[in-house]
């Protein structure tokens, strides 16, 4: 009796945010005394119903269904139970959990006949939680699976849900064409077919394939449209997931008072269903606003510490790697380096067993940077070593994706194109051509294999001299480690400017061919196709500045010990009508510390400094730069200091990257301060900068004895 009272409570409060019919109906049926299969089948729904938000209070419906199911001998009742079993303990972050639950489906289907659909549904969910476990390769090989099922089934949702799931993958993965197309086709399928949820949930994709190319603004359309229906819906889950989103976004765009709202509605929502993966992510979220965008260390420790205790709680490695990674960055920052290396090595460990080469990637950053704030160069040398490694694994694996794709479409369209001219040719001359393709197979294939055993055998060289210069000097190894990836950098970069400035061309010179044959076009057509010559000319300069900087190659020819004085001298001489044109000052103590290193390359690096201090000026003041410098037992330190503009902080970490511009009213191409970070690092040293907004910038210089 105590058991019934309870379901009927649940269901009472349950029906205050569910349909009153549906509810009603469910209510009747689980208070009638014979317990038989529409029993099975109402505790099946009112589980459905729950486990979304209420996943705990789901699992007493699906186990008692299961037991009953078993007890009547009703097969597809405890496949249904325990299928939603596993969907619960997804839900509630226990991925093992859920996988054993999915294997037990699995074993009863196999005795079971003409179930696919329940075989279908069971492998979508096991697909899902091997990629919320990162183990990418085999959730497409569990999506592969369940589209052959539904292709067989001729279900159009199936074929929907695991073409979803798949472009997801893809688009974690950097593929974003593959990613792009399939949700494409997903969509039109959905909406031909009037599958209106499932064309809410890859419209959603779609919007987070534009945030993962950087196009904000696009992707906020897409998740809004998607976050509306999911209010009118009240599928509280879903809106959490979408409002998390929205909020990544928004804190991508630097609008972190909006990604701060968006993140706290999302963990109200999850702490109230139970869901507790997803309160670890929110609470990881908020933290890292109030560290990156506020410098509120206490708040962000906070938050951060509460995403790991529940992290611990639901034993989810990726959540607990995430919250350790993310308390080492905030010690780091706070300079507790000792408390840093001790939360990186952790999630090391952790790693051991999961497959996420990002976060390995941060971790061995961290390591390196904490090592040599604390003079442990040996140590630091060896993580940025490892840091090397994974970044280069990242950037080859997400290369190779990009290239293969690129040549595989090439390879279709001409193999097409030489059929379609086959066969067109007369009959009796079909045994000489195909003669003909053969031998140029073969050809192409032994060309093929030569070049590859070339290759093989100039790797393998390559590698033996590689471990011989590591034996003389393990500085070296890190410069040749560098060079490896600029070198790798530079070929992808040529690669994808020649392959994609080629239809930019024809999209900007058929746009306007297009405007000179239609004179009489409408006012908005005539602006859509200004919008696409425009786009396609700025597309075009910065591939152009994109591949400058690639083939800038930079190499250390000439190591001897520098004046720096003289340098600057000559830095002057070359800056003299720019100091003369702004009445600029430059000072320089008359005692630098020298260096080891190439001239040209280091005068490159202050003259770059110096001229940058004079340039970004307020326009009512004089320019006057400050060269100091120190000599340590280890080091050798200059300081630059301007009188300029400054920096703001949320700026400061990413003026060293590419193409990173700021003031919009200075002219430049913001590959200076990359250049200067690569020539330093070159030299085996480093550059930091301080700097107040206002009140000027100063750059700190450091080179390794």
């Amino acid at each position: 009796m105590k058991s019934r009272y309870l379901i009927f409570f649940i269901i009472i409060i349950f029906s205050f945010t569910t349909k009153a019919s549906s509810v009603d109906s469910l209510l009747r049926v689980v208070n009638v005394e014979k317990k038989d299969i529409n029993t099975v089948n109402a505790l099946i729904k009112i589980t459905k119903h729950l486990r979304s938000n209420y996943p705990d209070s789901a699992a007493i419906y699906a186990n008692q269904a299961f037991r009953l199911s078993k007890k009547i001998g009703f097969s597809e009742g405890s496949n249904s139970a325990v299928y939603e079993l596993s969907v619960i303990e997804y839900y509630k972050g226990n991925y093992d959990k859920s996988l054993e639950y999915i294997v037990l489906s699995k074993e009863l289907l196999k005795k079971e006949k003409g179930l696919k659909r329940k075989l279908a549904s069971t492998l979508l969910m096991e697909g899902t939680v091997y990629k919320k476990m990162g183990n990418f390769s085999k959730a497409i090989e569990i999506y592969n699976e369940c589209l052959q099922v539904g292709k067989e089934l001729k279900d159009h949702h199936f074929w929907i849900l695991a073409s979803n799931n798949k472009a997801n993958i893809y688009r974690r993965q950097g593929n974003h064409d593959v990613a792009i197309q399939m949700l494409e086709a997903a969509l039109e399928l959905s909406q031909k077919h009037n599958l209106k949820k499932d064309e809410i949930m890859v419209l959603g994709n779609i919007g987070l394939v534009y945030k993962s190319q950087g196009e904000y603004e696009m992707a906020l359309i897409y998740l809004k449209r998607v976050l509306l229906y999911r209010r009118e819906n009240n599928n509280k889950r879903n809106i959490a997931i979408n409002l998390n989103n929205i909020g990544n976004i928004y804190s991508e765009q630097e609008k972190y008072n909006e990604a701060l709202k968006a993140h706290q509605e999302a963990l109200k929502i999850r702490e109230n269903i139970g869901d507790k993966s997803g309160e670890a992510s929110s609470f990881l979220n908020i933290g890292r606003i109030y560290l990156r965008a506020f410098k509120d260390y206490d708040n962000a420790l906070k938050f951060t510490n509460r995403s790991l205790k529940i992290s611990e709680e639901i034993q989810s490695d990726n959540n607990i790697a995430s919250a350790l990674l993310a308390i080492a960055e905030i010690n780091k920052e706070q300079r507790n380096y000792e408390e840093a290396i001790v939360n990186a090595k952790s999630v090391l460990k952790i790693l051991k067993n999961v497959d996420r080469l990002e976060l390995r990637e941060d971790a061995y950053d961290i390591l390196s940077k904490s090592y040599e704030a604390i003079g442990g160069y040996r140590e630091a040398i060896s993580y940025f070593r490892e840091h090397q490694a994974v970044r280069d694994s990242l950037f080859s694996q997400n290369n190779r994706d990009a290239i293969s794709n690129l040549m595989q479409k090439h390879q279709t369209e001409q193999y097409e194109d030489r059929l379609n001219r086959q066969l067109d040719k007369a009959k009796a001359n079909r045994s000489f051509y195909l003669g003909v393709i053969s031998f140029l197979i073969v050809l192409g294939f032994l060309s093929f294999y030569s070049i590859r055993q070339k290759q093989v055998a100039n790797s393998k060289l390559q590698q033996l001299n590689d471990e011989v210069n590591a034996r003389n000097d393990e500085l070296l190894m890190t410069q040749n480690s560098l060079k490896v990836a600029n070198q790798d950098l530079n070929s992808f970069t040529r690669i994808a400017s020649h392959d994609l400035k080629e239809p930019l061309r024809m999209m900007s010179s058929f746009s306007q061919l297009l405007k000179r044959r239609n004179k009489n076009l409408d006012k908005s057509s005539q602006e859509y196709i200004i919008y696409i010559t425009d786009a396609a000319q700025r597309m075009s300069r910065m591939l152009d500045d994109m591949l400058s900087y690639a083939t800038h190659s930079i190499h250390i020819e000439n190591m001897e010990y520098l004046d720096v004085n003289k340098i600057l001298e000559t830095v002057k001489q070359n800056l003299g009508l720019r100091i003369e044109e702004n009445n600029a000052t430059i000072n320089v103590s008359n005692k630098l510390p020298q260096i080891k290193g190439q001239a040209s390359l280091i005068e490159q690096v202050f003259q770059n400094l110096i001229a940058n201090g004079i340039k970004f000026q307020h326009p009512d003041v004089t320019p006057e730069i400050i060269v100091t410098g120190e000599s340590t037992a280890q080091e050798s330190i200059f300081r630059i200091t301007d009188n300029g503009i400054g920096i703001a902080p949320e700026n400061q970490d990413k003026v060293f990257q590419l193409f990173k511009r700021f003031n919009q009213e200075y002219e430049g191409s913001g590959i200076g301060l990359t250049t200067c970070k690569k020539i330093v690092g070159l030299h085996n040293g480093t550059i930091e900068l301080e700097s107040e907004k206002g009140k000027g910038t100063t750059f700190i210089l450091r080179f390794l004895k």
